[in-house]
Formats: structure tokens, sequence, C-alpha cells
């Protein structure tokens, strides 16, 4: 309990809001994570894992001081009975299962429902012979006639 007499509330505020953020369900980590995690050995995962999180946190949501939190991380765990192992171990496998069971169907129907779709999206829809969302199919057959002589006369020049 003493060390939890150094942080003010804001900053145990931070903290438990970085420890309740959703990371399973942000599409935006994930799809971080994943491009990620593919690169890593396992032995490492849950370190990086919260490194991951720490960056993304302070990116995208706001500031924390990863050493403060850390000090914070563990007082509070001794008062609460939980183990920063504990919390990690759960995160890494609600991920790892997220990543297994609903990941790609969520990526799937965010490119269908979409209207801003990135280039390497696109380039995969049309690979896979799916209709690009808001674009029209255009049925254009060719005429086979001949060209007809343009009617208008040309323009004057302005010296003319």
């Amino acid at each position: 309990m003493t060390f939890l007499a150094e942080f003010d509330s804001s900053e145990i505020e931070k903290f438990i809001s970085f420890q309740n953020y959703d990371f399973t369900n942000d599409v935006k980590f994930q799809e971080g994570w994943r491009s990620i995690s593919s690169k890593l050995t396992v032995e490492n995962i849950e370190k990086d894992l919260k490194k991951a999180k720490l960056f993304y946190f302070r990116k995208n949501i706001g500031p924390i001081d990863p050493e403060k939190y850390e000090i914070w991380l563990k007082s509070s765990s001794q008062t609460q009975g939980e183990t920063e192992t504990e919390w990690l171990q759960s995160d890494a496998e609600s991920i790892q299962n997220a990543d297994k069971t609903g990941l790609a169907n969520n990526t799937e129907n965010r490119i269908a429902d979409s209207d801003n779709l990135s280039f390497g999206e696109i380039v995969t829809l049309i690979q896979a012979g799916q209709t690009i969302p808001g674009v029209k199919m255009v049925d254009v057959h060719p005429t086979n006639s001949s060209p007809t002589p343009s009617n208008l006369q040309p323009r004057n020049k302005p010296w003319q």
C-alpha cells in the first residue's frame, strides 16, 4: 500500500483504463498484433504482448508511463491477489482465441461493410473473385461499328 501513495489519482485512472481496455475487440490493435506476433518466439510472447499494448495505448488512447505502471501493477497485484503474469496470460489466451475464432470474420465483415478500403484489401477481394463494395458492375460490350466523324468545327484561336 505504500506504493499507491506515490501516484496521483489521474495516473491511477490511466493505469486502470489501460488495464480495462478491450484489446481483444480493437480491430486496429488486432491487425497490428497479428503482424507482430507472427515474427515472435513463443517464449517472449507475453512480454511482447504487454509492450505492444503499452505502445498502442500510448499512441492511440493516451499517455502512460510504463515504469510507473509496472510499479503500480506490482503494488496493486499484491493488494488484490492477482499477479501480472496471470493478467497477461489471460489476455494472451483471449487474444489468441480471438485470432482463431472470429478475427478473420471481423476483418471480412469490415471489408464488406467499409467504403474506405485500402489497396491491399481491394487486391485481396479481386484475387478472391469477390465484388468490391460500392462499385457498380457495368456490362460493356463492343459495338463492332466503325467510328463516326466529328460534327463540330474546331474552335477559333484567339488570334484568328
